[in-house]
């Protein structure tokens, strides 16, 4: 309910600081709940379903429109060869 309650945080990412946050990273992930079919997930007023939810991120299949000083910090956080960017 805290991170709910602080939902301005997820504009600026300032949530993954939270206690009540943990932070993963990889490219395939699953989502289960008990009971089964319990956790719905919605985007954007839309449902798309129930758990157990299946994810994959596809290399190079999201393009994002990010400003010099954005592109900067993300240089920082993630080395990478250029033409990855």
């Amino acid at each position: 309910m805290t991170v709910i309650k602080n939902i301005k945080n997820l504009y600026d990412g300032s949530f993954i600081k939270m206690k009540e946050v943990e932070l993963f990273k990889g490219k395939k992930f699953s989502i289960s709940s008990t009971p089964a079919h319990s956790l719905y997930l919605e985007t954007d007023g839309e449902s798309l379903g129930h758990s157990p939810l299946d994810f994959e991120v596809l290399p190079k299949s999201l393009r994002f429109i990010v400003g010099k000083k954005g592109l900067a910090k993300l240089r920082e956080e993630t080395p990478k060869k250029e033409e990855d960017f």
